[in-house]
């Protein structure tokens, strides 16, 4: 059974490598390394494929999304994004973006937002629509996305600062924010 789809293609998280099937590495790289984050996708219009993605550590955030460009599958592999082809997994990019806590899709902006200890980058159709500036020292928690906002912490020393995000330019709003 598989657990998410797209108009073009459906994917499923696997337990282990197939042995019996080959798999495409992320990144391409000629020193191999064991198990990352495998994905199993199936493409309504081309062959089967399954990815074995390198991630940072497994602290980091693991998930997968539909890209807003919906041909698209956008792999998290503990901290690090992959946008990769549905049809055609030679056509990939690695975001470079990293560590990745978090992610959120977004569907009414047709967006992916991504979050590091330290900022926050919105990412459309085309690529990077907006990254904010430096916005904590000890991490991020987003408490909520809604109403075109996004609202959250910036972790620093002392004390937590709230702060909302307009999802459309990526202004920062700080102080009492909800």
């Amino acid at each position: 059974m598989l657990d998410n789809s797209s108009p073009h293609f459906f994917w499923k998280i696997l337990d282990e490598l197939p042995f019996d099937k080959v798999v495409v590495q992320f990144p391409r790289n000629p020193i191999s390394y064991s198990k990352g984050y495998v994905i199993q996708v199936i493409p309504k219009n081309a062959n089967e494929w399954i990815g074995n993605f390198k991630g940072i550590d497994q602290q980091y955030f693991s998930g997968v999304f539909v890209w807003p460009e919906t041909r698209y599958i956008c792999v998290i592999a503990r901290g690090t994004a992959y946008v990769v082809h549905a049809d055609n997994p030679e056509i990939y990019e690695e975001l470079s973006i990293v560590p990745i806590i978090g992610a959120h899709s977004i569907l009414e902006q047709r967006m992916i937002v991504f979050s590091t200890f330290w900022e926050i980058s919105a990412f459309g159709e085309k690529g990077l629509l907006w990254k904010t500036q430096k916005l904590a020292i000890d991490g991020i928690e987003i408490k909520s996305i809604e109403n075109g906002f996004i609202y959250g912490v910036s972790k620093s020393y002392d004390k937590d600062l709230p702060f909302k995000i307009d999802l459309r330019t990526g202004e920062i709003i700080r102080g009492n924010v909800k």
